[in-house]
């Protein structure tokens, strides 16, 4: 999200891909990581992330 590497990654661009998606969506910028134990996740940052079923 957000990166000046991929400027047309838009919050639109994001949505219209998670629509086309059976799954859920995690879009995470450059000061968000993701940490999996076993089933369980914990968003860890200091930017921006959202999550779209």
């Amino acid at each position: 999200m957000y990166s000046e590497e991929f400027p047309e990654r838009t919050d639109e661009w994001i949505v219209a891909k998670a629509a086309q998606a059976d799954f859920p969506i995690y879009a995470i910028d450059d000061q968000t990581a993701m940490w999996v134990t076993d089933s369980e996740l914990e968003i860890i940052s200091e930017g921006n992330w959202c999550h779209i079923a």
